[in-house]
């Protein structure tokens, strides 16, 4: 598989406008070439002519839409990622693509602010290295544990061990070892930023730089910056547990939110929550809200019991995580 190096990305869109604002803002990343393609149909012959590494598709296309080309590019080039790009109306739709196997997603009314930092995650969990995979396919237990700095930078490589240890146990396919790496990153960055700096998604919405700016401003204040991130990863031929836990105030997990409702979708609270809980088979929390319990188990056997996300047209309130 190549690498990310020089990553080759394609836009599908059937409206003109929307498919060029796409592509106009990943251009703006020196290095990415972008491609386009106006229907499903079109970007599956682009795959058999490009070396395509991500694909950010419209869920909502005419001939072949947006889950009937995930479902063809899961046949048909299992190691190509797909992020799917969700409207409004398009909610239901955009949960179950995420379910059927999308790397990701991103709101179309928030491209300008989500779509390269999506892609470039993707990119970067897509990238892998076999040179030791003869040797690690042999191990039959693993157990470690890491008690990392509130330092965003180490996020990328733990997230790269985690999914060593996937590929050593063989407990997935290309397309959910790239999947469940986005999930355990944003759990990460949750136990980083809202657990241990104590800063709210809610500042990203107000879409000025004051969720960066607190960000930055705690990462050198007392306690914030004493504050750690313990993930704790125990694997076995069927199964991978991780526990991820801030040292932070936590927050009232009864109160969790549905974050698929329809009203939250789009929002940046409950982004991870959503990912995680349609990736992994097993999103539990402690009872202080600072540790999340994220299970993935060998396909096959227990699929039935791979966590479920129901859509819920209801509002409810928003929590900061």
């Amino acid at each position: 598989m190549k690498t990310a190096i020089m990553p080759h990305i394609l836009v599908v869109d059937d409206t003109p406008l929307e498919r060029d604002i796409a592509a106009q803002i990943l251009r703006t990343v020196d290095g990415w070439t972008i491609h386009t393609a106006a229907s499903g149909e079109a970007a599956l012959l682009m795959l058999r002519e490009v070396p395509v590494d991500v694909i950010v598709s419209d869920l909502q296309m005419p001939d072949v839409d947006g889950l009937e080309l995930l479902e063809a590019v899961h046949e048909s080039f299992p190691h190509v990622p797909l992020v799917i790009m969700t409207a409004r109306g398009s909610e239901e739709t955009a949960v179950n693509a995420l379910q059927k196997g999308a790397a990701s997603y991103v709101s179309k009314s928030h491209l300008l602010r989500d779509l390269v930092p999506t892609i470039s995650s993707v990119l970067t969990h897509a990238a892998r290295d076999l040179s030791e995979a003869r040797l690690m396919s042999g191990m039959i237990r693993k157990q470690a544990t890491f008690r990392l700095p509130n330092d965003s930078s180490l996020i990328p490589q733990a997230v790269s061990y985690v999914q060593g240890v996937l590929d050593e146990f063989s407990l997935c396919d290309e397309r959910d070892r790239v999947r469940i790496g986005v999930a355990v990153e944003e759990a990460m960055v949750n136990a980083l930023v809202h657990g241990n700096l104590g800063v709210s998604s809610e500042l990203r919405e107000r879409g000025d730089d004051s969720f960066s700016r607190l960000c930055a401003l705690r990462g050198t204040q007392e306690p914030y910056c004493d504050r750690h991130i313990t993930l704790d990863i125990q694997a076995e031929t069927d199964e991978m547990t991780l526990t991820i836990r801030d040292e932070g105030e936590g927050f009232d997990v009864d109160a969790l939110p549905d974050p698929t409702d329809i009203e939250n979708l789009a929002r940046c609270s409950g982004r991870g929550i959503l990912l995680m809980r349609s990736f992994l088979d097993v999103v539990r929390y402690n009872e202080k809200g600072n540790e999340v319990t994220l299970v993935k188990r060998r396909r096959g056997d227990h699929e039935d019991s791979r966590a479920r996300v129901r859509i819920r047209p209801r509002k409810t309130p928003m929590l900061a995580r």
